[in-house]
C-alpha cells in the first residue's frame, strides 16, 4: 500500500509538491507516465469493444440471432462514446477575434513580449468579457491537424492595469506557450477532456460501462488530479517568473496585488449590478462588457484595503490550480507586512493599445457574449422576477391587510437581496422577529448573519453558524462571508483558518466519481428544495422544448459533502417527433443543461430504459416529481 493513500489531501498535495520542487524531473516523468496510463487504459477499452463488435457482426449472419444483435448494440454504442471521448477535435475558445490592421498597437505589445520569450507565433487573439487573460493550444484538425496558438484577452483586464503591468501578463501567458511548459498543458488537457468525457458517457444508466470504467477510474483519477494540479502551479509560478524577467520584480508585484484587489472588487460590484439587470429583462442586457470594463476602471483607493486584506488571508486550496496571492508575493521574496495598495493607473492598458476601438471591440463582445449566456441568463431572470413578485404581493398584502410572521421575514430577505439600499430596513424587521436558537429557515438567518457582520456586528458570525448546521450546502457561501469579515477587521489570521475550512478536505475529492455516475444502485433521498428554488426549476423545464415530466431526487454521496449532488431525469415527448432520437434526447439534455441551475451538481438523464429502476425508486418520495407538462399525463 502507498503510504500516501493514508494522508489527508491536503498532505498528499503537500508531499507532492515538496517533490515538484526538490526533483522537477522526476515528477514530470511521473505525470507523464500517469497520463500514458490513461490513456492507454481508454484505448484498450476502445479495442476490447471493437473485438466485440468484430464478433457480433461475424455471428448474425452465422446464426447467433438476437444476442449477437444486442452485442453489437451494446459494444457499438459504448465503443462510439469512448472513441467520441478520445477526439481531438477542438473548438476555438470563446471571444473575439481581432485584426493586426484594427488594433496594432495591441499586437505590436504582443509580439515584443512573444519576441522577448522565444515564442515563434500567437496565430489568433482574442477578446472576452472576462477579467483574466488566457492561452489555448488548439488542433485545427483533430489528430492529423497542426496545433495553433490562441491568446484569450479579458477586456475588463486591459482597462484595469497600466500597460507595463500589462506587458508581465503578455509574457506571463506566452511563457505557458513556451517549449518548456506547451506539450505538458496539451497533455494535461486533453487527459482531463477523455476521462470527463469518458465518465459523462459511459457512467449515466450504463451499468456495463460503469464496471469497466469504475475501479480504474477510483484509482486513476486521484493520482492524476493531484499531481497535475501541482504540476500547473509550479507552471503558473515559472511563468510568473518569465513576466518579471521582462519587466522588473516592483512591476510584478504591482501587477499581481492589483490583479487580487480589483478582481475582488470587480465581483461585487459586478454581482451587484447584475442583480438589477436581471430583473428588467428575460435576454441579455445590452452592454454588458462595457459595465465590466468600466467598473474594473475604477482606480483603487484607501477604502479597498479589505480586499487586499482578504486577498493576503487566503491560502492555496487543495482545489486551487493559480497559486495563491501570498504564495505567488512569497515566490517574489516579498513581506507579507510591507505589502501595499498599488498606485493610481493614469492610463490604462485599453487606452493606450485599443484607441479608439476599446468601445466598438466592447460592443463586439456583448454580441458574441449574448447566445452563450441565453440559456443561464433566462434562468436567473425567472428567479429574480419570481422574487421581485413576490415580494410586491407581500408588500401589497401588508398594505391592504395583514400578513404573518413567516411573510415578513421572507420579506426582509427579498428586500436585502434586491434592494440593498434598504438592507438596513430589513435588518430591523429581522431582529424583531427572529429567535436564532429556534428559527428553523436557513436562508432567513443567513439574511440576518451577513446584514448584522456588514454593520460591523460580530454576533453575526454565531448566526451563520446556525445557518450551516441547518443547511450544509451553505458552508462554502458561509464561509467565505467570515472570511471576508474578519479580513476587514484585520484579523487576517482568523479570516485564513475561515477561508481555509470552506468544505471538509476529502469530502469533493471523494465524491467527485460519485457525482458523475447515474445508475439503478445508486442512494437517493427526497431533494428537499424550497418551494422559490422549485418555481425556477419548473420555469426553466417548461422553457426547454419537449420536456413532457421530470423527477428530481437528492443522491446520498458515501462521503460527506456541503455541496449536494442532484439526478434530474427527464420524460420526452420525442417520439414520432425526430429521426435520430438520441441525438435529439442529447440535445434536450444540453439545452437542459444551460437552463438548469441548483445549488449543487445536478446530472441530467432522460428516462430510458436501462434507468427504469432508478426511476420508480424516485416515484417513491412524494416530492419527486417536479414537472408535468400540461395536458400530458403521468407516465405510468
Amino acid at each position: 500500500m502507498n503510504p500516501r493513500d493514508s494522508m489527508s489531501r491536503g498532505e498528499r498535495i503537500n508531499a507532492l509538491t515538496a517533490e515538484a520542487r526538490s526533483d522537477p524531473e522526476a515528477f514530470r516523468a511521473e505525470l507523464r507516465r500517469l497520463m500514458r496510463l490513461g490513456r492507454l487504459y481508454v484505448q484498450g477499452v476502445l479495442i476490447l469493444l471493437m473485438l466485440l463488435v468484430g464478433i457480433s457482426l461475424w455471428s448474425i449472419p452465422a446464426g447467433g440471432g438476437l444476442a449477437a444483435v444486442f452485442l453489437l448494440w451494446i459494444a457499438g454504442g459504448m465503443a462510439f462514446f469512448v472513441f467520441r471521448s478520445m477526439s481531438l477535435w477542438s473548438k476555438p475558445p470563446s471571444g473575439v477575434a481581432v485584426k493586426r490592421s484594427e488594433v496594432p498597437k495591441l499586437f505590436e505589445q504582443v509580439d515584443q513580449a512573444r519576441r522577448e520569450s522565444g515564442l515563434r507565433d500567437i496565430h489568433r487573439i482574442h477578446l472576452t468579457e472576462d477579467f483574466n487573460a488566457a492561452v489555448a493550444i488548439i488542433a485545427s484538425r483533430g489528430l492529423f491537424g497542426r496545433r495553433r496558438n490562441y491568446l484569450i484577452v479579458g477586456l475588463p483586464l486591459m482597462h484595469a492595469l497600466p500597460t507595463e503591468e500589462f506587458h508581465a501578463v503578455l509574457a506571463h501567458e506566452c511563457a505557458h506557450l513556451s517549449d518548456s511548459q506547451a506539450a505538458d498543458q496539451v497533455r494535461m488537457t486533453q487527459m482531463q477532456s477523455v476521462w470527463q468525457s469518458v465518465a459523462a458517457n459511459m457512467s449515466r444508466g450504463d451499468a456495463f460501462g460503469g464496471f469497466m470504467f469504475r475501479a480504474f477510474f477510483r484509482w486513476f483519477l486521484p493520482r492524476f488530479v493531484d499531481r497535475s494540479l501541482v504540476y500547473a502551479r509550479e507552471l503558473e509560478l515559472d511563468a510568473d517568473h518569465a513576466g518579471m524577467l521582462q519587466t522588473d520584480t516592483e512591476t510584478s508585484v504591482r501587477l499581481e496585488v492589483r490583479l487580487a484587489v480589483v478582481g475582488l472588487k470587480l465581483h461585487d460590484a459586478y454581482t451587484e449590478a447584475l442583480g438589477a439587470l436581471l430583473g428588467e429583462s428575460a435576454e441579455p442586457s445590452p452592454g454588458l462588457t462595457e459595465l465590466k470594463c468600466r467598473l474594473a476602471a475604477e482606480p483603487v483607493t484607501s477604502a479597498d484595503q479589505r480586499y487586499l486584506s482578504l486577498a493576503l488571508a487566503r491560502t492555496t486550496g487543495w482545489r486551487d490550480s493559480h497559486p495563491a496571492l501570498r504564495d505567488r508575493l512569497a515566490a517574489y521574496g516579498v513581506d507579507m507586512a510591507a505589502v501595499t495598495l498599488p498606485p493610481v493607473s493614469e492610463v490604462s492598458a485599453a487606452t493606450e493599445l485599443l484607441g479608439s476601438m476599446a468601445k466598438e471591440l466592447a460592443e463586439r463582445v456583448d454580441h458574441e457574449l449574448g447566445p452563450r449566456i441565453a440559456g443561464w441568463w433566462l434562468h436567473r431572470h425567472s428567479v429574480v422576477a419570481n422574487e421581485l413578485e413576490e415580494l410586491r404581493i407581500i408588500e401589497h398584502d401588508a398594505r391592504f391587510g395583514s400578513v404573518s410572521d413567516d411573510e415578513r421575514k421572507r420579506w426582509a430577505v427579498l428586500l436585502a437581496r434586491h434592494r440593498p439600499a434598504r438592507s438596513a430596513a430589513a435588518l430591523r424587521e429581522l431582529e424583531g422577529l427572529v429567535d436564532v436558537e429556534r428559527e428553523r429557515d436557513a436562508e432567513t438567518l443567513h439574511c440576518l448573519g451577513r446584514l448584522r457582520l456588514r454593520q460591523g456586528d460580530e454576533s453575526g458570525l454565531e448566526v451563520l453558524q446556525r445557518a450551516a448546521q441547518l443547511k450544509p450546502e451553505l458552508t462554502t457561501r458561509l464561509q467565505q462571508e467570515v472570511g471576508a469579515f474578519h479580513a476587514a477587521q484585520g484579523r487576517l489570521d482568523e479570516a485564513e483558518d475561515a477561508l481555509r475550512a470552506e468544505e471538509p478536505e476529502e469530502s469533493l475529492v471523494s465524491a467527485q466519481v460519485e457525482r458523475f455516475i447515474v445508475n439503478d444502485t445508486i442512494a437517493i433521498q427526497p431533494h428537499r428544495l424550497e418551494e422559490h428554488e422549485l418555481v425556477a426549476l419548473r420555469d426553466a423545464l417548461q422553457r426547454q422544448q419537449d420536456v413532457a415530466e421530470a423527477w428530481l431526487v437528492r443522491k446520498t454521496l458515501s462521503q460527506p459533502s456541503a455541496r449536494p449532488a442532484y439526478v434530474l431525469m427527464v420524460r420526452d415527448d420525442l417520439d414520432g417527433k425526430a429521426f435520430f432520437i438520441g441525438r435529439a434526447r442529447q440535445k434536450l439534455v444540453e439545452g437542459l443543461n444551460q437552463r438548469v441551475s441548483l445549488e449543487g451538481d445536478v446530472m441530467i438523464v432522460p428516462l430510458c430504459e436501462p434507468l427504469y429502476v432508478l426511476w420508480q425508486r424516485m416515484r417513491s418520495f412524494d416530492t419527486a416529481q417536479v414537472y408535468l407538462k400540461p395536458g400530458e399525463q403521468p407516465y405510468r
